[in-house]
């Protein structure tokens, strides 16, 4: 248990501390960069999560973004297991521009060869580090690693998993060009890059598209730099609760028009640094379907958008949620 205890439904076993690693020569090391901003009910799920994990992280390393709530207490309570970063909260900036400030500063201080990203509100999977690590065992050129992942609420009970078929192409810089999108990555806590090029991106230019989230400009970028390797079991728990960023975006008429245009123009002023093409947002099938959508009726739309959408929730058994 954290030091805190638990205060929702999802159970993990911690360890008492983070276990060394011992000969390095072949093996790849890990940090988990932690994010958090007034999550102090959800907070110590997330962390035993890690200290919980068959492979356990090399580091965790926790930003706190000024927090108003328990989280700092909870945090320090965690003691040497992690390394804290007691950050000081900026209300002149928006939450997107806080929450990639908090990733950049977890990333200096990290050291790991995989950078595990993971928002204060969500958990892993007990294997997700092993998983990974595995499936890069051998490989040379990947950035990123993503897979899917299992929902759950505010109590930790699960409701469903989230896995979009189009996120699963072999060749993902190849699909960006085909289909002129850029829209083939999960959130946050589902992505693993590596240092090197994470290093290429970090901090992030939010000088442009201030409403764009981290975690999709640094999806978008990572295939200009490398291999994206997209797995099929689900590694992390994502917790949909009204207080969560994506939980209070909600689904506005014209939201998926806006972020689709967010997404072509970040993608192509970005592209140009790193030597790569631009894409045509008016190729993009998908971007011409949400405008045909967002004009429909409000009734017709919603009932496509919910045969839609119950298209990608799937269902797990109960007895996948790990107990105490």
């Amino acid at each position: 248990m954290g030091a805190a205890g638990r205060r929702d439904g999802l159970h993990i076993v911690a360890r008492d501390r983070v276990e060394p690693v011992g000969d390095r020569g072949a093996m790849k090391t890990s940090s988990v960069l932690i994010n958090n901003y007034n999550n102090g009910r959800y907070l110590a799920a997330c962390i035993d999560s890690v200290l919980a994990q068959t492979r356990p992280a090399d580091e965790i390393i926790v930003y706190d973004d000024g927090s108003t709530d328990d989280s700092l207490e909870i945090l320090r309570g965690y003691g040497h297991r992690i390394v804290l970063i007691e950050g000081v909260h900026n209300p002149d900036r928006s939450r997107v521009h806080n929450h990639a400030d908090a990733v950049f500063r977890a990333f200096e201080r990290s050291s790991g060869e995989w950078l595990f990203l993971l928002d204060g509100d969500d958990a892993f999977v007990p294997h997700k580090i092993e998983r990974t690590l595995r499936a890069v065992e051998g490989q040379s050129g990947v950035a990123l690693v993503q897979a899917p992942m299992r929902l759950i609420n505010g109590r930790g009970e699960e409701i469903g998993g989230y896995r979009d078929p189009r996120f699963h192409c072999r060749d993902v810089r190849a699909e960006i060009y085909r289909q002129n999108d850029v829209d083939f990555f999960y959130p946050t806590s589902a992505l693993v890059v590596h240092r090197t090029e994470l290093a290429q991106v970090l901090p992030l230019d939010m000088s442009y598209c201030t409403a764009l989230a981290c975690d999709t400009r640094i999806g978008m970028l990572m295939p200009l730099l490398g291999r994206v390797i997209t797995l099929d079991e689900h590694l992390t728990f994502w917790r949909r609760h009204a207080g969560s960023f994506s939980g209070k975006r909600g689904r506005r008429r014209w939201n998926q028009v806006r972020q689709t245009l967010r997404r072509v123009r970040t993608f192509n002023i970005a592209s140009a640094k790193y030597a790569a093409p631009p894409i045509s947002l008016w190729k993009n099938r998908r971007f011409r379907r949400q405008i045909v959508g967002a004009l429909l009726p409000g009734k017709l739309r919603l009932r496509l958008q919910g045969v839609k959408t119950r298209s990608v929730p799937e269902p797990l058994a109960p007895s996948a949620l790990p107990r105490a």
